[in-house]
């Protein structure tokens, strides 16, 4: 640990660079106030600049630990990993589109990116343990668009999110013994009704699913029972694989994880609203 320096901080600067310091170590968040007048700070005046600078690019890396696949969607949906390549239907890719770079653009009728098999994305509700990050926009503000899913009834096993024509936000999880034994089944307020990119984060630890958009928190949810076997579909992104709910918008930066994100991490994808993309 650092010892501050009288000579070097005064006042209110050891205060905010000693939150700063507790924050890096706990891996916890600070206020944009802090961390703003912690910048003011010139780097040879306060030793906790570097160590708060380094903790960053640690916990920017830590974002490559069991990531399972991250689709840039820089004019295709290819795997950055190469372990499970999108295949596209009636897709679009161009600059415009992009929350950085490219973008991918769906036309809410027939556009999809299917993903891997009916097993390769089980383990989301077979062991509850997963993340999912990506950003989104809409077309425009009515009607109910799919996200992604591999499932659409509560009668089969896996996942499925929209968003409605009101802005609530969907989130089911099932396990193939119907509505009365969902896995989990979330109906969140009024996200927004826009037409700018957002960034959606779902992160559950077996336990737990949170829900997250743009970097805060708005909903958590104890997990049912787990399920077993392979999902009935592929997992589909801008559509839900299970019924006709599609999305009429455009999606950007879609990670992966078979682990849950801490608040920090989640923090680091939004990077204040500019987002982060592989490798991170």
């Amino acid at each position: 640990m650092l010892t501050i320096s009288s000579q070097r901080l005064t006042g209110s600067q050891i205060t905010v660079t000693q939150n700063i310091q507790a924050a890096a170590l706990a891996e916890t968040g600070v206020t944009e106030n802090e961390w703003n007048n912690f910048n003011e700070y010139a780097a040879w005046r306060n030793p906790y600049y570097l160590v708060y600078r380094d903790y960053q690019k640690t916990a920017n890396a830590d974002l490559l630990t069991s990531l399972f696949g991250y689709y840039a969607l820089e004019g295709n949906s290819n795997d950055s990993l190469s372990a499970n390549n999108g295949t596209d239907t009636a897709v679009s890719y161009s600059l415009s589109y992009g929350k950085i770079l490219q973008g991918a653009s769906f036309n809410g009728s027939t556009s999809q990116i299917l993903i891997g098999s009916a097993s390769t994305h089980s383990f989301f509700q077979n062991t509850g343990v997963f993340a999912i990050n990506l950003w989104y926009k809409m077309a425009n503000n009515t009607g109910t668009f799919g996200l992604f899913g591999n499932t659409g009834t509560s009668a089969e096993k896996g996942i499925f999110c929209y968003q409605n024509s009101t802005g609530q936000l969907h989130l089911s999880m099932v396990n193939g013994s119907g509505a009365a034994s969902q896995l989990l089944n979330m109906t969140l307020p009024r996200f927004f009704l826009d037409t700018s990119y957002h960034m959606l984060t779902i992160s559950s630890d077996g336990t737990i699913l949170k829900v997250y958009l743009d970097g805060v928190l708005k909903g958590a949810s104890t997990l049912g029972t787990l399920s077993s076997g392979n999902s009935t579909r592929a997992l589909t992104f801008g559509y839900l694989n299970g019924s006709g709910s599609r999305l009429n918008g455009y999606l950007d930066e879609i990670g992966i994880w078979s682990r849950a994100l801490n608040y920090t991490e989640v923090q680091s994808l939004y990077n204040s609203g500019s987002g982060l993309t592989y490798p991170f």
